[in-house]
């Protein structure tokens, strides 16, 4: 399967980020793919089959989607920090008293 980007640009805005960008990286069970997104950076949607393969689609679509929506990229010497959390759902069975 291949990286899939939705990009929703909304309205411009004049604003420049400061802080780390927070992504939040969830495991779909159904879709079999881990599914990311971030308050800060609107319409950030990026789908992989692994972390290995989501990591560097975030590279990219982060600064776009910021350019895209007129925030600026919080860049040190051509550098960018974000910070990913991962969501996964597990259940768990319980193990018998021995």
């Amino acid at each position: 399967m291949s990286n899939v980007a939705h990009v929703y640009a909304e309205e411009p805005m004049e604003q420049t980020l400061s802080e780390r960008i927070q992504v939040v990286a969830k495991w779909d069970n159904e879709a079999s793919v881990w599914v990311a997104e971030s308050e800060q950076v609107p319409g950030l949607v990026a789908e992989a089959d692994s972390l290995d393969e989501l990591m560097p689609c975030l590279d990219v679509l982060i600064p776009e989607m910021l350019e895209l929506n007129g925030l600026g990229v919080p860049a040190h010497d051509h550098r960018f920090d974000y910070h990913v959390v991962l969501h996964v759902d597990r259940t768990a069975e319980l193990q018998a008293p021995a």
